[in-house]
């Protein structure tokens, strides 16, 4: 009897325990379930992130919790089992990217700085009625000697000497120049003249120590008023056939004549930096108004030993309007070339010049000489050259009287809105000896 109620026992555990193990194994599998449930949830949240590049979000996943009770399981022989339901707690992933804030950087502007400390002119430049109107701050160093106003049709950043120059003001507190359509130009692109309902870049360069530093401003873009028309053609003019040798003392310059009824003189040129010299853009040696003449001698002072110079003539036609430049010839100075013994020292004209527009003139000033090798006073002018002298420049007035040290101008004379230069040459020595003084400019008012 006794191991008849062992037995019975006995089977009864291991049939409990069979019914226990079934539902450990169910619970098993639901939990494998729902931690790979997990993982897809969180795999999809990162493609998801990745396809829209979320760069700021939170991507929050919740598996909702999952409830599974076993059944009761009451066997006919057998005392009651239950296994009591297993409940998985929710799971959130959270992920959080905070956003970064970059605050903005704000740049003064500064007024433009030469390394070598000389200071750029902050230019502006406007359309009125008249032209364009250029102006600029005011420049106070010590060692400042004038502003080169300055315009190109393709260089966005135009500068002197390379871009040529409008006018050239030694007077520091100028800040303006109005520059007109059909006005004169020298050098650069703008093609002598300046043309109306064309654009250009306009700027100033600022000149210090003797000319031997040029710092320039920023550019402006503006048109000129009026309406552009297309230029007649220039007419065929002859040009200059041109030679040049050292004679061992200088260089000769020679060139054919031009017997053309329009041509008004020749330009002598010379350069030791643009191969390819001309006139305005390179300024001149000697102007020469006959025809006939075929040959100019370079003054030996104005060369140096071992130096390279590029020598050429500029015919001008049709009172100077039109310029046709001849060919380039090269001439080195050999080792041995020494100049003349210098002059003797004359005094040099310090000239001024001023608009008085009470009387409509312009007054031109400068300091009695009474040296007794002293002959007279011519006094010069132009629109184009900057440092005008006699002879090249011709002259508006010649006075004998040593004692006389100013002359007036009549500003109907001149063209409204444009730029003169004025100054003095003083002769010497039965007019042999030249000095010419410094140079003035003037803008003639409009009104």
């Amino acid at each position: 009897m006794k191991i008849k109620r062992s037995l019975i026992l006995t089977l009864s555990f291991l049939i409990s325990f069979s019914f226990l193990l079934s539902a450990c194994e169910k619970n098993y599998q639901k939990d494998k379930g729902e931690l790979l449930q997990l993982q897809i949830n969180a795999s999809e949240a990162e493609s998801i992130k990745e396809e829209v590049k979320i760069t700021e979000s939170t991507i929050e996943t919740t598996l909702k919790p999952t409830t599974e009770t076993t059944p009761e399981t009451t066997p006919e022989t057998t005392p009651e089992t239950t296994i009591e339901s297993t409940t998985v707690p929710p799971t959130t992933t959270e992920t959080t990217a905070k956003p970064t804030t970059v605050k903005p950087t704000t740049v003064k502007p500064t007024q433009p700085v030469d390394p070598s400390g000389h200071v750029a002119p902050v230019v502006n430049a406007v359309q009125t009625g008249e032209g364009v109107l250029v102006s600029w701050n005011a420049i106070s160093a010590s060692d400042f000697d004038g502003y080169k106003v300055v315009m190109s049709k393709n260089n966005s950043s135009p500068k002197y000497s390379g871009d040529g120059y409008a006018a050239f003001i030694t007077n520091a507190s100028q800040t303006s120049y109005l520059i007109k359509p059909n006005q004169g130009y020298n050098g650069g692109d703008v093609g002598g003249k300046t043309q109306a309902g064309v654009t250009y870049y306009f700027s100033v360069t600022a000149l210090y120590a003797d000319h031997s530093v040029k710092v320039a401003g920023n550019a402006v873009q503006v048109a000129m008023p009026g309406t552009y028309v297309e230029p007649t053609p220039a007419p065929d003019y002859p040009v200059p056939s041109v030679g040049a040798s050292y004679n061992g003392t200088t260089v000769v310059v020679t060139w054919n004549t031009i017997s053309d009824e329009r041509l008004d003189g020749y330009k002598v040129v010379m350069s030791s930096t643009n191969p390819n010299p001309a006139y305005p853009g390179d300024g001149y040696e000697a102007w020469i108004t006959d025809r006939n003449v075929s040959s100019y001698s370079i003054k030996p002072e104005k060369l140096s030993p071992n130096v390279t110079y590029y020598f050429s003539v500029t015919a001008l036609y049709e009172g100077q309007d039109d310029k046709i430049a001849g060919n380039a010839v090269a001439v080195t100075i050999p080792e041995t070339h020494v100049g003349p013994t210098p002059a003797p020292d004359f005094p040099v004209p310090s000239v001024g010049a001023s608009y008085n527009a009470e009387t409509g003139k312009v007054l031109v000033t400068w300091n009695t000489i009474s040296d007794e090798r002293f002959d007279g006073y011519k006094v010069v002018m132009s629109d184009k050259n900057s440092n005008p002298a006699y002879p090249g420049d011709g002259y508006e007035a010649w006075i004998t009287d040593r004692n006389v040290s100013s002359y007036s101008i009549d500003a109907n004379k001149l063209s409204p809105g444009v730029t003169y230069y004025f100054s003095v040459t003083a002769l010497y020595n039965g007019q042999d000896d030249k000095i010419a003084g410094n140079a003035v400019p003037v803008q003639i008012p409009t009104t």
